[in-house]
């Protein structure tokens, strides 16, 4: 059967268009034993201490889950953000078929491929893996909203990073938040639902992350100590 998935995940701010209501919560223990174990599977391979789950992340993620999934894609972006860092993730799909927590993982991961090592620093196209990698976070909250729209990827970013230069960058942001080193509890959430026009189904994934990662400035420091080699 032939159908239609378009996947964006977003780590920089945008501006809001228009609000509508949010998608449903479907975040479970599947759910977030699915976000835990992809987390620490990419943590490992950067030395960097696996997440533990954060009941008050998670809570604050499915919060985030309901106000972004308020618009379109991921075009609410991080606004309103407070104490955490976060990695967001969306999926639109002709068919029923509510997206898993590993999908956004992998996505957020494949950053990797931009970021530089040696140089560091934060930047656009590499901020989901840092955040996800980084070294002193240490609790995670992840959320899930699934619905139709109004209309394995975060590690994948791993392909971008560039070890030698570091840094944070958007294509690579995901990636680097997921094994930030100093990164230990994690909360995830996720809506899913049909959109107001009734053609698209989406997944909205949300994680919460402390201590934050992708911390920017002193020539990159936080960065070579928080996204090691693997």
């Amino acid at each position: 059967m032939m159908y239609t998935k378009i996947v964006f995940v977003f780590t920089l701010f945008v501006a809001v268009c228009f609000a509508r209501n949010s998608m449903p919560d479907k975040t479970d223990d599947n759910f977030q034993n699915d976000c835990l174990q992809s987390s620490n599977t990419f943590r490992a391979k950067h030395h960097s201490p696996g997440f533990k789950v954060d009941p008050a992340a998670v809570a604050y993620a499915q919060s985030r889950c309901a106000l972004i999934s308020q618009y379109p894609g991921l075009s609410h972006g991080h606004a309103g953000l407070k104490d955490y860092g976060e990695n967001l993730y969306w999926a639109g799909n002709s068919q029923d078929v509510m997206g898993n927590c590993q999908s956004a993982i992998n996505s957020w991961y494949n950053e990797v491929s931009q970021y530089n090592y040696d140089t560091t620093g934060f930047s656009g196209a590499t901020g989901h893996f840092t955040q996800l990698v980084w070294k002193s976070t240490t609790n995670v909250g992840c959320a899930r909203c699934y619905g139709k729209e109004p209309g394995g990827q975060w590690y994948n970013e791993v392909s971008q990073y560039n070890y030698d230069t570091t840094g944070f960058s958007g294509a690579t942001g995901h990636f680097t938040q997921l094994v930030w080193k100093s990164t230990t509890n994690v909360g995830c959430a996720r809506c899913y639902g049909k959109e107001p026009g009734g053609q698209w189904y989406e997944t909205y994934v949300v994680c919460n992350y402390k201590p934050a990662g992708n911390i920017v400035g002193d020539q990159n420091k936080w960065f070579k100590e928080n996204v090691l080699r693997p």
